[in-house]
C-alpha cells in the first residue's frame, strides 16, 4: 500500500516549460491538495497550474504518477496529429483530455490503426488560450 503525507496548500505550486518526461497524477494527489508534496517528492513541476499534470527530465518510479516520454508536441489540430503519429508509426493510440478538449473516444477511432505499431498516448490540453497535443509514450512503471 502506498501511502504520501504533507500539508496541503493553497498556493501556487511551480509551473515549467515541457520536458522530457510528462507525468499524469493519481486523481486522489489533487483531491487532498498534495501538489506541493508531490512536486517536491518527484522533483517536478506543472505542466500548468490547472492541468493536473507534471514535468520532469527524469523517469518517475512513483506508484502515484504514470510517467510519459513526450515525443512530440505541438499545437492542436486533427490532421497535425494524424500527420506527427503516422510519422511515428503509431498504432494504438490512447487519447487523454481535460475539459472535454476533444471527444477521446472519436479521436481515437480515427488516430488509431489496428495492427500497426507501437501504442501511444495523445494529450490534448488547454494551455490558457491555446490547445497543444502531445504525442507520448507510456513508461512502465516500478514503483
Amino acid at each position: 500500500t502506498a501511502t504520501m503525507q504533507g500539508e496541503s496548500l493553497a498556493e501556487p505550486v511551480a509551473v515549467s516549460p515541457m520536458l522530457r518526461y510528462i507525468h499524469e497524477l493519481d486523481p486522489s494527489v489533487e483531491r487532498v491538495g498534495l501538489l506541493h508534496t508531490m512536486c517536491d517528492r518527484a522533483k517536478a513541476a506543472m505542466v500548468h497550474p490547472a492541468l493536473g499534470l507534471l514535468t520532469s527530465d527524469d523517469v518517475l518510479h512513483d506508484p502515484f504518477v504514470t510517467t510519459f516520454e513526450v515525443l512530440d508536441h505541438f499545437p492542436w489540430k486533427l490532421p497535425r496529429a494524424k500527420d506527427k503519429l503516422k510519422n511515428l508509426g503509431a498504432g494504438i493510440v490512447e487519447v487523454k483530455t481535460r475539459d472535454k478538449q476533444v471527444d477521446p473516444d472519436s479521436v481515437q477511432r480515427e488516430l488509431s490503426r489496428a495492427g500497426a505499431g507501437p501504442t501511444l498516448t495523445l494529450f490534448v490540453l488547454r494551455f490558457d488560450r491555446e490547445v497543444r497535443g502531445i504525442v507520448a509514450k507510456r513508461i512502465a512503471n516500478r514503483a
